[in-house]
């Protein structure tokens, strides 16, 4: 892949991502409290943080489907464990 191409597809990539974080707020801020909007700023900075650092080193050692790989299944522990740890069903809508 050319340096062009992938410098659109991330420019794509990120403006189809730039509204999520606004959208999330906007739900949580509604029916939650202030700690819970202050832990997803936490997690994201701290996202912001050590991503490109555990990309850089994965890359170094590895390839970029070992990345992706690290990154899916990163994923889905950590939804599996949000989803084991939360302890409340969800709601079901009326």
């Amino acid at each position: 892949m050319d340096t062009v191409t992938f410098t659109l597809i991330r420019m794509v990539q990120t403006g189809c991502a730039a509204g999520i974080f606004p959208l999330i707020l906007a739900q949580l801020a509604t029916r939650s409290e202030g700690k819970t909007i202050g832990f997803i700023n936490t997690a994201r900075f701290a996202g912001n943080a050590l991503g490109p650092v555990a990309a850089t080193f994965i890359l170094a050692h590895s390839d970029l489907f070992t990345l992706y790989l690290v990154l899916g299944v990163g994923l889905a522990l950590a939804s599996v464990a949000h989803h084991l740890g939360s302890g409340v069903p969800p709601k079901r809508p009326v």
